[in-house]
């Protein structure tokens, strides 16, 4: 009986060092696919975030807009009152918000002001990834009478300048939101 036992010992050997080296070269395969996904993922992530940002600072621009609409209708102090890019009188137009700190108005939109473009590091301006404009339109011409149709755009800043913040992800130079309100005459 012992000579049964040793002789099925012998015959059994452990894995040789070639087959756990084609073991790991097929893991390395595997994990170079994973690691693929991984990074797409990130730059699909990467890319709806600037959506959600150029989406978020839309709102911003619309919401200021009526909100220096109603001070002035009611006769109340606008502070820094953005005149070039917010009209007394609305009528049919585009209007492009600032984009550095030496424009019209930036000071209301600006980091000081509103918020809306770009951000100090300190006492450097860095200026926004994001460039801003707006159209006003009559909405007596698409059925929406007694009201004016803003639609406010929001577009990458591909504009190669120092001290600007840049967005990441696919597609960026063909990224735009477009973000429609409608606020009284």
């Amino acid at each position: 009986m012992g000579n049964v036992r040793t002789e099925g010992l012998k015959n059994e050997q452990g894995s040789g060092l070639i087959e756990v080296m084609i073991a790991l070269l097929i893991m390395l395969f595997l994990m170079i696919g994973v690691l693929q996904m991984f990074s797409m993922a990130f730059l699909v992530n990467s890319g709806s975030a600037a959506r959600t940002d150029m989406v978020y600072k839309c709102q911003q621009v619309i919401e200021q807009i009526r909100m220096v609409k109603y001070l002035r209708s009611s006769g109340l102090t606008v502070v820094n009152d953005p005149t070039t890019t917010v009209p007394a009188t609305f009528s049919a137009k585009t209007v492009t918000l600032p984009a550095s700190p030496s424009d019209p108005d930036f000071k209301y939109w600006g980091p000081s002001g509103a918020n809306v473009l770009g951000e100090m590091s300190g006492s450097t301006y860095i200026a926004p990834a994001y460039l801003l404009s707006y159209t006003i339109a009559d909405g007596s011409v698409s059925g929406a009478t007694g009201f004016w149709i803003i639609t406010v755009s929001a577009v990458p800043n591909l504009a190669s300048v120092s001290n600007t913040k840049r967005y990441h992800g696919i597609g960026l130079n063909k990224k735009r939101i477009d973000y429609v309100a409608q606020i009284r005459k």
